[in-house]
């Protein structure tokens, strides 16, 4: 267990063995309130917000939300459960090792400016939310490798990435929402007005700032998606098109060489002495004349023609 002391605030951090610890810092007002909290640490997995706001004065927020998710493993997640009140600040399973960019020194030495226990909570999300927008960075390097490998190498494998940071974006997207949620949920329950502290005003902007990439990101993706889905449907248009053209092209050489493969007894066409001449002279003729018409009504297309280098289409 670990305390940090503020100016008639506090803020007690602990990991899960020790969540029985925690009764002793919270008032017994607010503790007869919050044992669905109490309860529930070490046992809830996935976002939860709760709020007593009877008593003007004895406000209090409680619950838990996912402050890291692995992006290939849906039960790799990492909760962190709060409760707050003016003057009290309770975590618990907040691992440190966790927030690579800012290291818990640096959170405590900005805590101590922390006007009240609600402050000092803003400050935590800000440096959480500060750890989603480097993720947010990270991403929009590999996005804009991806578009680049799209104008390049337009193959079926790219499809597959674009999958995968779009599932990125989401996982993302969605730990942003979590302190967006909390961000609401303060402003809710202790009536806490935009610019009122220096910790809520900065991660509001954070908030809002992270919100903005990841719908800016979002559209690209989505465009790169659907410029991928209409290249692919042309190509396979394009397929089905030259099966077709070739198909109709040599069904006379089909369809003649199948009557006269034919084991009848009696052919005419086998007794007659220029029978093999005339019958390629009338296969390349048909052919040619179909080929012919194809093209007078311009349903060959680009489908014999050279296939352009770093051309999506041709």
């Amino acid at each position: 267990m670990n305390t940090s002391r503020g100016n008639e605030w506090t803020w007690i951090r602990l990991d899960v063995d020790e969540k029985e610890k925690c009764r002793e810092y919270i008032d017994p007002v607010h503790w007869r309130r919050c044992r669905d909290w109490f309860d529930g640490i070490g046992i809830a997995d996935r976002n939860d917000l709760r709020m007593e706001t009877e008593v003007s004065g004895q406000e209090c927020l409680f619950g838990s939300f996912v402050y890291r998710q692995d992006l290939h493993k849906k039960d790799d997640f990492t909760i962190l459960y709060f409760y707050l009140t003016r003057q009290t600040f309770v975590t618990v399973n907040l691992n440190p090792a966790l927030i690579q960019k800012t290291s818990m020194d640096q959170i405590l030495r900005l805590v101590k400016s922390a006007e009240d226990a609600i402050d000092a909570f803003f400050i935590l999300q800000g440096e959480l939310m500060n750890e989603f927008l480097y993720g947010i960075d990270e991403f929009e390097s590999k996005l804009r490798e991806l578009i680049w490998k799209f104008y390049n190498d337009n193959g079926t494998h790219i499809l597959e990435q674009i999958h995968n940071h779009r599932h990125e974006l989401l996982v993302l997207k969605g730990l942003i929402h979590s302190v967006k949620e909390n961000q609401f949920a303060v402003e809710e329950a202790f009536l806490i007005e935009s610019g009122d502290r220096a910790g809520h005003e900065r991660t509001a902007r954070r908030v809002k700032r992270g919100s903005t990439l990841i719908a800016g990101y979002e559209e690209e993706i989505e465009n790169l998606y659907h410029s991928e889905e209409v290249v692919s449907s042309y190509r396979g248009n394009e397929i089905t098109k030259a099966l077709t053209i070739f198909t109709t092209i040599f069904t006379p050489m089909t369809a003649l060489g199948a009557i006269w493969g034919m084991n009848f007894k009696h052919m005419p066409e086998l007794d007659w002495k220029y029978g093999y001449a005339a019958s390629l002279i009338l296969i390349f003729a048909l052919t040619i004349l179909i080929y012919l018409f194809l093209q007078q009504k311009g349903w060959t297309g680009d489908l014999l023609k050279k296939k352009k280098r770093k051309s999506f289409y041709k």
